[in-house]
C-alpha cells in the first residue's frame, strides 16, 4: 500500500516538475547573456547585432527597419520608429515603436524613453531602456519581435560600476 502511495505521489508530481522546466527554459538566451555582462563593457553594443535604419516617409514616424519578414508571408512587415531629438538619458518625449504585421494587418506598439531593435541569434527583439533618476541603474525590458508580434521575452536590471 505504501508503494502505492509513493507511485501516485511520483505520476501527480511528474507533470508539475516538467513544466517548471519549460517555463524556465522559455526566456531566450539573450536575457542571460544580458545578465552576464556588466553595462560598463557595452551591454547593449556587444551583446546584440544593430540592425539598418532608414528614413521613414512618414509624418509620424521618422526611421523604419527596412527588408523584415516576420510572418513569413514574403511580403515586408512595417517597423517604424518615433525618436525625438532629445539625447537626454531622461527625454521628454519617450520613443514610440509600431510594429505591423502584413499578412494579418495587426499592429503592435511600445512606448520607452530609449528603444533599440536588435537581433541575437537570428532572432529580433525589442530592447526598451530606461535610466533611474537617482543611481546609476539602468532597466532593460526586452521583446521577442515575431509573427506572434511582440511578447515580454524578461527584464534585466543593471548597475553602473
Amino acid at each position: 500500500m505504501k508503494k502505492d502511495r509513493g507511485w501516485l505521489l511520483c505520476a501527480c508530481l511528474l507533470p508539475l516538475i516538467g513544466t517548471a522546466s519549460v517555463a524556465a527554459a522559455a526566456e531566450p538566451a539573450l536575457c542571460a547573456a544580458l545578465r552576464g555582462v556588466s553595462e560598463a563593457h557595452g551591454r547593449v553594443g556587444q551583446v546584440l547585432e544593430t540592425m539598418d535604419l532608414t528614413a521613414a516617409d512618414d509624418a509620424t514616424w521618422n526611421l523604419r527597419i527596412p527588408n523584415v519578414d516576420l510572418d513569413g508571408d514574403d511580403v515586408g512587415d512595417s517597423i517604424l520608429l518615433y525618436r525625438g531629438a532629445s539625447p537626454s538619458r531622461v527625454p521628454s518625449d519617450p520613443m514610440r515603436a509600431r510594429l505591423t504585421l502584413s499578412a494579418t494587418g495587426q499592429s503592435y506598439t511600445a512606448e520607452y524613453p530609449h528603444i533599440a531593435f536588435r537581433r541575437f541569434r537570428s532572432q529580433i527583439f525589442l530592447v526598451g531602456l530606461t535610466y533611474a533618476e537617482q543611481g546609476g541603474s539602468t532597466r532593460l525590458d526586452v521583446q521577442r519581435v515575431d509573427r506572434h508580434g511582440l511578447s515580454p521575452a524578461c527584464s534585466v536590471t543593471v548597475s553602473s560600476p
